[in-house]
């Protein structure tokens, strides 16, 4: 993952061959830079603090179904699931409201599966 956002900062090429040095050099590269990270999906702590930015001009906005309770000077907001019909709404403004009734139908698969998939894993997404 070190090497995508690399990458994307525009880092020359070789990359840094260690994890800590190739994060050394993210940091190195976000010093200068107001920049929003958003990590989705995060397993837990361990796949997140090597992207924590150590400038202060930059965010990070990290989505996890379990809670990162390691992550220091972190807030831990628990949000629900969107129903259906906001997610739609939501989507189309940002999709615009003409698009045809596969958005819909799209929307609401992606919907079902998240709740499947959530609902296989048992318990645990709540304070694990």
């Amino acid at each position: 993952m070190l090497r995508r956002f690399l990458n994307a900062l525009g880092a020359p090429r070789p990359y840094p061959g260690s994890a800590e040095d190739a994060a050394a050099a993210y940091r190195t590269l976000l010093t200068e830079r107001r920049v929003l990270i958003v990590l989705d999906n995060a397993s837990d702590a361990a796949q997140v603090r090597p992207l924590l930015p150590a400038a202060h001009s930059c965010a990070v906005l990290v989505t996890s179904l379990g809670v990162l309770a390691t992550l220091n000077g972190a807030a831990h907001p628990h949000l629900t699931p969107l129903p259906p019909s906001a997610s739609v709404a939501v989507l189309g403004l940002w999709a615009g409201e003409g698009r045809p009734g596969g958005l819909r139908r799209s929307l609401f698969r992606c919907w079902r599966r998240s709740r499947e998939s959530r609902g296989s894993r048992g318990s645990r997404g709540k304070g694990s």
